[in-house]
């Protein structure tokens, strides 16, 4: 429901700007927003890869290492 809210939010400020004729900032607006958005999201996607790979790294060491008590 957040994303909904968010992109209703987004399109109305965009649709506001382009309605009074601010084409330079509605164009920097949806440039900015996009971008960042892509941004954030490798970002986050880079978090999460290298926090599953260092859990699972994690859960191997304690693998091995409770096969080598054994």
């Amino acid at each position: 429901l957040g994303g909904f809210t968010t992109f209703s939010a987004f399109s109305a400020e965009t649709v506001t700007l382009l309605l009074s004729q601010q084409w330079l900032r509605a164009v920097t607006y949806i440039s900015a927003s996009v971008l960042l958005c892509i941004f954030a999201a490798t970002a986050g996607m880079a978090a999460g890869d290298n926090f599953l790979k260092k859990r699972f790294i994690a859960m191997l060491d304690s693998q091995l290492l409770r096969n080598d008590l054994e």
